[in-house]
Formats: C-alpha cells, sequence, structure tokens
C-alpha cells in the first residue's frame, strides 16, 4: 500500500497518484492499513481578497517623511473659501439674534406716533403720543388722539392733562395733583375717555367722559370711583370693571395701611356709563375684629337697628360696599348675621368700628 506524499491518498498497484499524478510516495506496512480517506474535492479557483489594511506605523518604524507643502494660491473674486464649523454656528447664531431683536421690536414695542394702533381695551396714554384708529367723534371715521401733560412750576406735579383731537385742542383736566388720560375702546366706534385725577390728602377719583358736539361731556354717573384710589382694572364687550379702594375717608371703619378693595361692572351703552349695581362685593377676604359694640343696620339706607349685633372682640367679615348714596356703607356678616355700617354709625377715625388683629 503506498500513500501519495502530496494529497496523502492512499492507493494500490499503481505508481503515480490517481488524483493529482505525484510519483512520490511511501510505502505503508502491511497489515497495518488505515481506513482510506476520501479525495478532497478539487479547489476552485478563488476570487481575488480585499486589501487589508495596514498597520500603522509604530514608534520604532523608520519615520516617513512629510509631504511637500502645497504652494499658496491666491484666492481670486469668483473663488470661495470654505467656512469652519465654529464659523458657520456663530454666524447661524447671529441671524437668529437679529430676526428674535426684531420680532420683539415688533410685538413689545409697537409704533405709537403716526400709525394706527390695533385695538386696545384699556390704553394708558403717554405723554405727546398721538393715537390712531379710534372713532373718538362718532363720525365713523377713524381719529387721532393725544394728551399732552402739563406740570404745575410751584409744586412740579403733573396736575392739568390737555387733549386734543384730530390736531385741535379739545379739552384740559386739571387737577390739583395730578390728572391722568385712558382710553376706554369696547370697540373702536365706541371709545370713552377716563380721567384720573389725583386730590390732595391722597385720595384718587376717576371720571367717564363721552366726546360730543365738539368736547368731552361726563356720561352717566360723573364719578364712577366713588372710593379713593380706584384703578380701571379691564375693559371687556360694552363694560368694564372698576376696581374701588378704600382711603383716608373711610378710616372710621378700620384703620389700617392696606385698602380693602371692591369690584363694580359698569356697562358701556351708547353715550353713558351705568353701574350694573350699587351693591359691590369683596375683592378679598376681609376678617376682623370687633373694636367696641355696636349694631348694623338691615340696609344700607336703613337706620333701623336691625342688622346683626355686634360685641367687643366678636369675628366680623366685610362682604359688600354700597356706592349708591353720598358716603359708601359697608355689609358686615357676625355670627351668621348681616347687617349694614355706615360713617354715621361711628363718626370718629380715631376710634374705628374694627381692628385688624
Amino acid at each position: 500500500m503506498k500513500q501519495c506524499q502530496k494529497c496523502g491518498l492512499k492507493y494500490d498497484a499503481l505508481d503515480r497518484c490517481p488524483i493529482c499524478g505525484c510519483p512520490d510516495y511511501d510505502l505503508l506496512p502491511e497489515g497495518n492499513v488505515p481506513p482510506p480517506v476520501p479525495p478532497e474535492a478539487p479547489a476552485y479557483p478563488q476570487e481575488p481578497a480585499f486589501p487589508q489594511p495596514q498597520e500603522p506605523a509604530q514608534p520604532w518604524a523608520e519615520t516617513p517623511t512629510q509631504p511637500a507643502a502645497a504652494p499658496l494660491v491666491p484666492v481670486t473674486g469668483t473663488q470661495k473659501t470654505k467656512k469652519s464649523a465654529p464659523v458657520r454656528l456663530i454666524a447661524v447664531l447671529a441671524v437668529l439674534l437679529v430676526a428674535a431683536a426684531v420680532i420683539l421690536t415688533v410685538v413689545f414695542f409697537p409704533k405709537k406716533t403716526g400709525a394706527a394702533l390695533p385695538l386696545m381695551k384699556l390704553l394708558q396714554m403717554e405723554d405727546g403720543v398721538t393715537y390712531t384708529g379710534y372713532d373718538v367723534t362718532g363720525d365713523g371715521k377713524a381719529d387721532e388722539i393725544r394728551a399732552v401733560y402739563r406740570t404745575y412750576a410751584q409744586t412740579g406735579n403733573t396736575g392739568e392733562a390737555v387733549i386734543y383731537v384730530n390736531g385741535k385742542e379739545v379739552q384740559t383736566f386739571s387737577s390739583g395733583t395730578s390728572a391722568k388720560a385712558i382710553l376706554l375702546a369696547p370697540d373702536k366706534s365706541n371709545v370713552f375717555l377716563a380721567v384720573k385725577y389725583a386730590f390732595k390728602g391722597g385720595s384718587d377719583a376717576e371720571f367717564i367722559y363721552k366726546y360730543s358736539n365738539g368736547a368731552f361731556s361726563a356720561c352717566g354717573e360723573e364719578s364712577v370711583i366713588r372710593l379713593s384710589q380706584g384703578d380701571i382694572k379691564e375693559v371687556g364687550p360694552g363694560c368694564f370693571t372698576a376696581e374701588m379702594r378704600t382711603g383716608q375717608y373711610e378710616q372710621w371703619l378700620i384703620a389700617r395701611d392696606e385698602p380693602l378693595v371692591f369690584e363694580a361692572v359698569y356697562d358701556l351703552v351708547g353715550s353713558t356709563a351705568t353701574c350694573r349695581s350699587d351693591t359691590v362685593p369683596a375683592g378679598g377676604n376681609y376678617v376682623f375684629t370687633a373694636n367696641k359694640s355696636f349694631t348694623a343696620s338691615s340696609s344700607p339706607a336703613g337706620n333701623d337697628a336691625a342688622g346683626c349685633s355686634v360685641s367687643q372682640g366678636d369675628t366680623v367679615q366685610v362682604t359688600r360696599c354700597c356706592i349708591g348714596g353720598a358716603d359708601p356703607c359697608f355689609e358686615i356678616v357676625c355670627n351668621g348675621v348681616a347687617g349694614w355700617v355706615s360713617r354715621a354709625l361711628s363718626g370718629d377715625y380715631a376710634d374705628p368700628l374694627l381692628r385688624q388683629e
């Protein structure tokens, strides 16, 4: 038995390997013949291998030669240089900042002189600024309105508000301390003018006017804010809410630094401003302690002592204010029973009805 030295095939009685034709072989001992090995399949031609990446040069390897620097070529007007990533990022951020500045300027600082304004329900008129887009005169056309504030030389207070309509001086509103003009516009064709006066002693009041026959006239209830330091909070469709606050003249009720706030709704219909109700609710939870004993009336205008009885030290809540009379009066609740109190019941600012613990 023979075994081919090249492919390892075992064969007998032949001079050459029947597979590869190799004439070289080894004689195998008799009686110890291993099992025949099946012939291997003929090798097929292999596809060319992809080039393998070269290993990076080791520190001890030969240092490669640095390529020669390319000659500098001047950039002409038609060539464009590629900006680096940081430069491009800075350019994009600059564009975004400019765009944001433009948007903020348009939204928060609109041009107010010589251009029509969007409808503002409640507009505090600034000194010397002309506002357009409002039908102040009621002729169906947009008018121009402007307020100029004058100060008193002796006191330095802004005591006068001079109103101009379509470039013509129409009216001057004067106060001993200050006067500020406010536009109330339920819609562009129904415009009212509110003038807020500050009087000596720290009390404020707001008066509502409507333009008619070349001048502003008080409409409806002239002084819609009958308590001190009143402010118009907001304007809705055909109405506005007046925030009324107690001042020094209401300290017969309670003496404290923070005023009591009440909210009344006024309707703006035609050329009148009318309060929906003379009795307006409190704008907060006002709970105090009785400073003395007294008996309240059963109604705002009454003097019947048929309301709640209050003893000194009782807990008393102020719930409403009535502005229908010459002086405001207040509804209180004590031990679950309601009653009304007025300045006539106390009359002493140094000894008010209620105190704050």
